[in-house]
C-alpha cells in the first residue's frame, strides 16, 4: 500500500486543504496517547526489581505521573472542546492506576473539555500488573473488560450513543453534527502469562461500525475514528516488520471504512508522531500520535476555524519530578538513548555469546537507529512494550 507521510510539527498546506471542511464548525481538539500512567503508590521503593522491568521496557514510567500532570496543564491551556486518549492509559492495566487516571480526566472535564478513551493492549486483564518495593514484585489487582468501561463511564461509555455489545467499541456525540467512533481494537481475551500486542476487529464490530458510519452518512454528521493500533503502514513494509502495531486486515479495512464515509482516524501504539494519507478510493487520513513516555512527549492540537484544519504538536518541555540538572529534554533524550544502547548490549551478548566488554565496543560503531529497531523487534520485548 503507497502511503504518504507527514512527520513535521505543523503540517503542510497540502495536508491541510486536504482536510477542509471535513469536521463541521469552529473546533478545538487535543491529542495525547499511551501515558502509560503508574500511579505513584505502586512504586513503593525504586530498587532492582524495577530497574530490571526499565531494562526490557524503556519507558519513563516512574516519571509518568509528573509528566500527565505537565500535558494536561498544557491541554487546559489550549482549552479544546474534545480531548481523544487512544490507547494504553496505564503501564500495565493496574486497576490502581486506572482510577487515578480517571480522576485526572475528571478534572479536566469539570473545566469543560469532553475526554474520550479506548483501551489500548495494556490496560485490561492484564498478568503485568504489579507493585515495586526494592528487590520485590508484588502482583496487584487488573481490570476486566467491564471494569474498564465502569471507571471511564463519564469518558465515552456511560454517555455513548450506541455501544457495541461485541467490544468496548462506542459512538459518543459531543456535538449535534459530530460522532467520535471509538473501536476497540485489543485482544486483551488472550492474555494469559503477557499481554496480547496484536490488533484486530471481529466480523461483528466492523459490521456494527459500517451501520453506524451509513446511519451518520443519512444524516449529515461526520464521524472521527480512534483507536489503539495504526489503521495503515507509516512505513515502507511495516506491516511486515512489525505487524503487532497495525490492526489484521488493514488495507481491506481502511478501504471499508473510507468507502463509508470516515475521513479522519486518531491512533497510537508505535509511540511515533505521523500523519498518513491512506490510498484509498476515498480520502481517509490517520493522525498517529506518539506516547508520553517516551520523548518526544507529544500533545496534539487540532483546530478548525474559517475551514481549514490545522494540526500542530507540542512536547512535554517541564515536569515536576527530579531530573537533575538537565532540562526534562535533555533528561528523556537521555533516559531513551541510555537505554536502548543498554538493551543493545545486552541483545548482542545474548544473541552472539559475546562478552559485555566486547559488545560495549561494538556498540559505539552500529547505525544510531540500530538500538530502537532491536528494541520494538528483539521477542522477548516486543509482546510486553509499546
Amino acid at each position: 500500500m503507497a502511503l504518504k507521510g507527514f512527520n513535521e510539527n505543523t503540517y503542510s498546506t497540502e495536508l491541510l486543504s486536504a482536510l477542509q471542511g471535513v469536521v463541521p464548525g469552529d473546533l478545538k481538539i487535543s491529542v495525547i496517547s499511551d501515558p502509560h500512567y503508574f500511579a505513584p503508590s505502586l512504586l513503593v521503593n525504586d530498587g532492582a526489581a524495577f530497574e530490571a522491568y526499565l531494562a526490557e521496557d524503556r519507558k519513563m514510567i516512574a516519571e509518568s505521573d509528573a509528566i500527565l500532570n505537565s500535558a494536561l496543564d498544557m491541554v487546559s491551556a489550549e482549552n479544546p472542546d474534545i480531548l481523544l486518549i487512544p490507547g494504553d492509559l496505564t503501564k500495565d492495566g493496574e486497576k490502581v492506576s486506572h482510577e487515578a487516571f480517571a480522576a485526572y480526566l475528571a478534572d479536566l472535564e469539570a473545566n469543560g473539555t469532553k475526554v474520550y478513551v479506548v483501551p489500548g493492549n495494556h490496560d485490561i486483564n492484564n498478568p503485568h500488573a504489579v507493585s515495586y518495593d526494592g528487590a520485590t514484585e508484588t502482583p496487584v489487582a487488573s481490570v476486566t473488560p467491564e471494569e474498564f468501561a465502569t471507571i471511564y463511564d463519564e469518558f465515552g461509555y456511560g454517555e455513548a450513543l450506541y455501544r457495541d455489545p461485541a467490544s468496548l467499541s462506542y459512538i459518543a456525540a459531543p456535538t449535534n453534527d459530530l460522532w467520535i467512533l471509538a473501536l476497540d481494537s485489543c485482544e486483551y481475551d488472550d492474555n494469559a502469562t503477557s499481554p496480547e500486542t496484536d490488533g484486530s476487529l471481529s466480523l461483528e464490530t466492523v459490521a456494527w461500525a459500517l451501520e453506524k458510519l451509513a446511519e451518520a452518512k443519512l444524516q449529515g454528521i461526520t464521524v472521527l475514528g480512534m483507536m489503539h493500533h495504526s489503521l495503515a503502514e507509516h512505513f515502507s513494509l511495516q506491516d511486515d516488520l512489525f505487524s503487532d502495531y497495525v490492526v489484521d486486515g488493514s488495507e481491506t479495512l481502511a478501504e471499508l471504512f473510507a468507502d463509508a464515509g470516515l475521513q479522519i482516524m486518531f491512533t497510537g501504539h508505535f509511540h511515533a508522531n505521523d500523519i498518513n494519507t491512506l490510498d484509498t478510493e476515498r480520502p481517509l487520513t490517520e493522525i498517529e500520535t506518539g506516547s508520553l513516555v517516551t520523548w518526544p512527549s507529544p500533545v496534539r492540537t487540532i483546530s478548525l476555524e474559517n475551514g481549514v484544519l490545522d494540526i500542530s504538536t507540542a512536547s512535554v518541555t517541564d515536569i515536576d519530578y527530579d531530573t537533575g540538572d538537565q532540562t526534562f529534554p535533555e533528561y528523556a533524550v537521555d533516559f531513551l538513548d541510555t537505554g536502548l544502547n543498554e538493551l543493545a548490549v545486552s541483545y548482542l551478548v545474548a544473541s552472539f555469546g559475546i562478552t559485555e566488554e566486547a559488545a560495549g565496543e561494538v556498540r559505539p560503531i552500529l547505525p544510531r537507529q540500530w538500538p530502537r529497531i532491536i528494541w520494538v523487534m528483539k521477542p522477548s520485548v516486543q509482546k510486553s512494550s509499546r
